[in-house]
């Protein structure tokens, strides 16, 4: 009770069977909110990069293009 999520920027190129399991199973944790966006825009790897600097969020993940492929 009472503790706060950790929001944690993240940012899937994958776009495929991982990148969203990351996601979902992130959310279901209950101990992180997943941004996605920052002032209504989509997050791109430099923005994440200076927000974090900027130490407005603790942490950014980014699922690489080609994830789901590299597993399977």
């Amino acid at each position: 009770m009472g503790e706060t999520k950790t929001k944690v920027l993240f940012i899937d190129r994958d776009g495929q069977s991982v990148g969203r399991g990351i996601e979902e199973s992130l959310q279901k944790s209950g101990s992180v909110r997943i941004i996605t966006e920052i002032k209504g825009k989509r997050i791109d790897g430099e923005t994440a990069k200076k927000a974090v600097a900027k130490g407005d969020f603790q942490l950014c993940i980014i699922v690489p293009e080609g994830t789901t492929e590299a597993f399977q």
